[in-house]
């Protein structure tokens, strides 16, 4: 049974300086070398997991939910894109890795979305494997932080007329209940990823609205 059913908002874990992650995950636990210079490193271990990409059956055209664009903030750019951030939500440029351009977050600083949910981009250079690779590896270091971990089948849409894949995923680290969703996508030269992460706790409202702020990503 997978944590998510198909089609349903998620949220997810971004690798960023342990002041800006939810207070579940400490920074000995989930440091920026796993999440994001794993995501390179580690290839070679994910090559096999999950379903091939041409297994994923084609999706539809991802769009935010209307209900949750008022709750968005203006556009902000980074590389050659855009997206809406949540409104009140605290921006964080993280360091870059290789083959990094850009990697910033947000999180949030009500209590009514929780306060450590997060919503993070990445976007690197030269992607060279499906993006389902990049997905499964994605997933993999995650579960080294977080136990139960657990994941849905991804499925395969377009932002803005790019390709994508994506995630839900749900576990328990501390004894805290978190869930969150991934997205890869890629767009010539460019790889794409797009992660939140909330408490469960704060599902009903992070998660549509951490999700709707990624589906606003497009080009400049």
């Amino acid at each position: 049974m997978t944590p998510f059913p198909p089609g349903q908002p998620g949220g997810i874990s971004f690798p960023a300086p342990s002041e800006i992650l939810p207070e579940c995950y400490s920074s000995s636990e989930m440091k920026r070398e796993l999440l994001i210079g794993g995501l390179l490193a580690a290839l070679s271990l994910a090559g096999g997991c999950g379903k091939n990409e041409s297994d994923i059956p084609a999706g539809p055209a991802w769009a935010p939910d209307a209900a949750q664009l008022g709750a968005l903030g203006d556009e902000h750019p980074f590389d050659r894109y855009q997206l809406r951030p949540p409104k009140d939500f605290k921006f964080v440029a993280v360091p870059l890795g290789a083959r990094e351009v850009a990697a910033i977050s947000w999180v949030s600083q009500t209590p009514d979305v929780g306060h450590g949910s997060l919503l993070g981009v990445i976007v690197s250079l030269k992607p060279d494997r499906p993006l389902q690779t990049y997905l499964e590896v994605a997933a993999f270091d995650l579960q080294k932080s977080t136990q139960d971990f657990k994941k849905s089948d991804a499925e395969k849409g377009s932002i803005q007329g790019k390709e994508f894949v994506r995630a839900y995923w749900s576990g328990r680290n501390k004894g805290s209940a978190v869930r969150g969703f991934i997205y890869v996508g890629r767009d010539r030269d460019k790889l794409i990823r797009m992660m939140g992460i909330m408490g469960e706790s704060h599902q009903e409202t992070s998660q549509p609205l951490l999700e709707a702020s990624a589906l606003t990503f497009r080009l400049k």
